[in-house]
């Protein structure tokens, strides 16, 4: 979350107006600037994805965070301003756009810095995680997962909440992949039980059609494929077939996870899935 208070970036509440999809620009009106270090006219175009621009409604207030600070390509240490503007991805708001709620602009404000340095933070973020906005349960988890050391291990209660999202197929693709990795990557203190068999459900649930119609979901895919290779179980081999046929890193990720079950169990799935392509 302090990404976001980064003394380069702008902090605006606005109204959409229209979306460019050849400039990839979103146009907002009624633009209200609530922090940042330059001027900003009532109307400005944020370079903006077209899946997030199609997300935000006509006639609601939103909050964005958007930089016009770009790398020097004449010298790498050297920020420069543009004469465009960037829309904001860090981990947990992948990109930085939110309703203009109360609550919303609190967590943007400056002073909720002391929140964060207070005994109770842990608890705010637990409370956090249990959102209805899917949005914010995403900044929240990876406030959870990313902070450095205000969480040694989830508990067994945080456990059955990272079990809920992932099993959510209304939380952000984002947010499940990132309690699976989380789960693989930072050790024995925050695998459980649940995740081979969370990750084994995402994988039966979608197909390599669901991916190309929804490219978001991709990264939830991918994510469930490592846990599969880090945690193999032969009840998923049926299910990990089904993944090779989709992108050519899903299927690479797919045929690791079938080798994580033996090397005659990898074989026969690459000549059954050559089979099917032949015939």
């Amino acid at each position: 979350m302090q990404t976001l208070r980064n003394g380069h970036y702008t902090l605006v509440s606005a109204e959409v107006d229209h979306y460019d999809a050849e400039q990839r620009e979103l146009t907002l009106k009624k633009v209200v600037k609530l922090r940042g270090p330059v001027n900003v006219a009532e109307s400005i175009q944020v370079e903006v994805p077209a899946n997030a621009a199609a997300a935000m409604a006509a006639g609601q207030r939103w909050l964005l965070v958007y930089s016009d600070v770009r790398r020097d390509s004449r010298e790498a240490r050297r920020n420069v301003r543009t004469d465009r503007r960037f829309i904001v991805h860090t981990d947990g708001a992948d990109p930085a756009i939110f309703r203009d709620t109360d609550e919303m602009r609190a967590l943007l404000a400056d002073d909720h810095r002391t929140v964060e340095q207070s005994e109770d933070y842990p608890k705010v973020i637990r409370a956090g995680l249990r959102s209805e906005d899917p949005k914010l349960v995403d900044l929240w988890l990876a406030e959870y997962v990313y902070r450095p050391g205000t969480f040694q291990a989830p508990s067994a209660v945080d456990q059955q909440r990272f079990g809920a999202i992932v099993a959510d197929a209304n939380q952000l693709p984002a947010a499940r992949a990132r309690v699976l990795l989380a789960a693989i990557d930072r050790g024995p203190a925050w695998l459980a039980s649940w995740v081979a068999d969370a990750a084994g459900n995402v994988l039966e649930a979608m197909s390599p059609a669901d991916v190309v119609q929804h490219p978001e979901q991709r990264q939830l895919i991918y994510a469930a494929l490592v846990v599969a290779e880090r945690l193999p179980r032969m009840a998923h081999r049926k299910v990990l077939i089904k993944w090779l046929g989709g992108d050519d890193g899903i299927a690479e990720s797919a045929i690791d996870a079938l080798a994580a079950l033996g090397a005659d169990v990898e074989r026969d799935a690459l000549v059954a899935a050559l089979e099917a392509e032949e015939a």
